[in-house]
């Protein structure tokens, strides 16, 4: 739930960036984006799933959720 006020995006770049980096570096370790042979341990599992609802809540409620440019890298290591 969210309890703020629509922001803009720009505020957060610095956090979406952190999660760019986490995700991708899940992504490399898993293989995610081939055929992934090892199954996510249970906390990485998680945090990717946190990371996925958190940006989801702050893209219902952001006003510049347009300039959000990651969705490629969530569609290539979570998607497919």
């Amino acid at each position: 739930m969210w309890l703020w006020p629509r922001c803009e995006l720009m505020v957060w770049y610095s956090v979406l960036d952190r999660f760019d980096d986490i995700l991708a570096q899940m992504i490399k370790d898993y293989h995610s984006d081939d055929l992934q042979m090892t199954p996510f341990t249970p906390s990485d599992k998680e945090l990717i799933m946190q990371i996925l609802r958190f940006e989801r809540m702050l893209l219902d409620n952001s006003t510049t959720r347009k300039l959000f440019n990651s969705y490629d890298v969530r569609k290539r290591g979570f998607c497919d």
